[in-house]
Order: structure tokens, then C-alpha cells, then sequence
């Protein structure tokens, strides 16, 4: 069960990562061609088109973050089922000022195996809570830290590559 955990972990964290340094391949790597995806009332699709959507809301974000936490995974050698908590945070500069949006929620997963690995065949995304607030300072301005929502990130560099 723990080899299960860890596949599914592994892919969850793809899909953090793929989110987060705007890797479309690698986003889209965690789901089935064939998936089906409900974001509470915003969204309803495949996981294609979720990443469509994703990318479309965060493209006006200057930085982003996703974090899985509590991730239960129950299942066979075919499929299998996962609850993980998300939380989200995205630093929005809007003429308002710097903003931070922090969500939180849980992906409801369902999972098959599909060409050699665990692939999401259906998501559920339920929505905690969130908020929204204004930074009154920046500790980290943006144009000072290395952090990249492209191949040009620190992490591509590494060796081995983190390249799925």
C-alpha cells in the first residue's frame, strides 16, 4: 500500500509543480486523455480543459504556490481513490496594490493506471474557504527573487533534471 501512497503522492506534487512553474506537459502528465474534472459550480470538463482554465486565471498572477497535505490513498493494482488537502496561495498586483489570494480545499481523486503510471481518470475539487488580502509591505519583492514560472526556474538546472 505504501509503494500506492508514494505513485500517487509523486504524481499529485507533478501536478503542483506543473501548476506552479506553468509547465503545461507536465500538468497535463497527471491526467487520463479521457479524465472528467467539476471545480465546485466554476468549472466542468476534462483535465485538458481544466488546465486551460487553470492557466487562463493564472496567467495575471505574478507568483503562485500549491501545496498537498493529508493525502489518503486507498486502492488495487488498477485503481485506486485519493483525498489530498490543498492550499493555493497566488500574489496578485492589481492597481489596488499587491495582493495575496489563499484557497483551500481538497482534491477528490480517481485513479487508473495508464501507459506504465497512475493517472487521474476523474477529480473532484471541493472548496473550503479562502481569502484575499492586501500586503502592506513586500518582503520578497517579485523582481528580487529567483523563483521563474518557466523552464528558466533554478529547478530545471538541477542534476539530474526534474523533467518528467
Amino acid at each position: 500500500m505504501l509503494t500506492l501512497k508514494l505513485a500517487i503522492e509523486d504524481m499529485l506534487h507533478r501536478y503542483c509543480r506543473g501548476v506552479d512553474r506553468m509547465d503545461r506537459q507536465l500538468a497535463l502528465s497527471v491526467f487520463h486523455p479521457e479524465s472528467a474534472v467539476e471545480i465546485d459550480a466554476v468549472f466542468t470538463g476534462s483535465g485538458p480543459g481544466l488546465i486551460d482554465w487553470v492557466w487562463e486565471r493564472h496567467r495575471g498572477a505574478a507568483r503562485h504556490l500549491h501545496n498537498i497535505t493529508n493525502v489518503c490513498v486507498r486502492g488495487t493494482d488498477v485503481a485506486a481513490a485519493s483525498e489530498a488537502y490543498v492550499m493555493a496561495l497566488l500574489r496578485i498586483e492589481s492597481q489596488g496594490g499587491l495582493m495575496v489570494l489563499q484557497s483551500h480545499g481538497r482534491y477528490l481523486d480517481e485513479w487508473v493506471r495508464f501507459e506504465a503510471r497512475w493517472v487521474i481518470k476523474r477529480r473532484r475539487y471541493v472548496h473550503e474557504f479562502q481569502e484575499i488580502r492586501r500586503l502592506e509591505s513586500d518582503m520578497a519583492p517579485a523582481k528580487q527573487v529567483p523563483s521563474r514560472r518557466d523552464p528558466s526556474d533554478p529547478s530545471y538546472s538541477l542534476t539530474p533534471n526534474l523533467t518528467f
